[in-house]
């Protein structure tokens, strides 16, 4: 028996596979404006799709009354129709529990929300300019409607972040994204101008302050330099230019290789620096390599 119906399993396994290249079809046809604005029903459920904004932040709507959204209208200090228990997303939560509203977390927050409405309002403005079918007159309205929504939307941003930015229509989105870059990016010069001003001033400090030992050190440099040779002080003087940190003579690194570049002296030069009697030479990097005890 049970050899039975683990055939039968089998048999409808199968089945069910060598079926499903019957799911596996491209679509007929696509929501777009080609379908949104070819009958009048389709317009009347494409602009019904806008009151949703209405059924979400309408007076008795779920952001006033909803389990897990707050209304604006819970900042006023007046109690609501609702329960000021934590945890049940209703307006008074916001006046009797603390910290619903920080710098990093806002629980009335819905900019991004409106503005995806907004959005899709613009869509709907855009997508009907090219309708055949309306008359101006029915046009007018469903424009009429559809600016309704988007200036309501713009009433709860506005009463929630003071400053909001207008999108009239769907060209505009990308310029004023870019335009909010590019303020976002001179902010961010101000701020490091203000540290380069900074530290121009910090280091204008410390050169004033430095600047009698900088003398006096300069001049025991120049004394020192007025008891070599000329052919030796003007090899010193462009190994020192050549180089990147100026550091025309090193000293012995590691007991056998060069403190500029690192790399192993042989032991025939090692011999010659611990002598202190001949100016050698790094092989590989030109700096003048002299004895750890000098």
């Amino acid at each position: 028996m049970k050899t039975i119906k683990k055939l039968a399993f089998g048999l409808a396994l199968a089945a069910v596979a060598s079926s499903c290249n019957i799911m596996d079809y491209a679509p007929s046809d696509r929501y777009g404006d080609a379908v949104a604005f070819s009958t009048k029903a389709n317009v009347d459920a494409y602009a019904l799709s806008l009151y949703s904004t209405a059924e979400v932040y309408g007076q008795f709507g779920s952001r006033a009354f909803g389990t897990s959204h707050f209304n604006l209208d819970g900042l006023t200090p007046m109690l609501k129709y609702s329960s000021d228990v934590a945890g049940y997303g209703t307006p008074n939560v916001i006046l009797f529990i603390e910290n619903q509203i920080t710098p990093v977390s806002n629980a009335v927050s819905y900019w991004a929300d409106c503005y995806t409405r907004i959005r899709k309002v613009n869509e709907f403005l855009d997508g009907i300019q090219d309708c055949t079918i309306l008359t101006d007159a029915e046009k007018n309205a469903y424009i009429a409607e559809a600016r309704f929504f988007r200036g309501y939307l713009y009433f709860l941003l506005t009463r929630a972040h003071k400053n909001v930015i207008l999108y009239d229509g769907l060209g505009d989105w990308n310029i004023i994204a870019k335009k909010n870059d590019l303020l976002d990016l001179k902010d961010e010069l101000a701020i490091r101008n203000d540290d380069l001003k900074a530290k121009k001033e910090e280091l204008a400090n410390i050169v004033e302050a430095t600047a009698k030992e900088e003398k006096k050190l300069r001049a025991e440099r120049d004394a020192c330099a007025a008891k070599i040779d000329a052919r030796t002080m003007s090899a010193y003087d462009r190994i020192r230019s050549s180089e990147r940190n100026h550091l025309a003579v090193v000293s012995i690194y590691n007991g056998n290789a060069c403190g500029g570049c690192f790399n192993t002296i042989i032991p025939q030069r090692l011999i010659d620096i611990a002598s202190n009697k001949k100016l050698v030479i790094c092989e590989h990097c030109g700096r003048i390599i002299v004895s750890a005890d000098i």
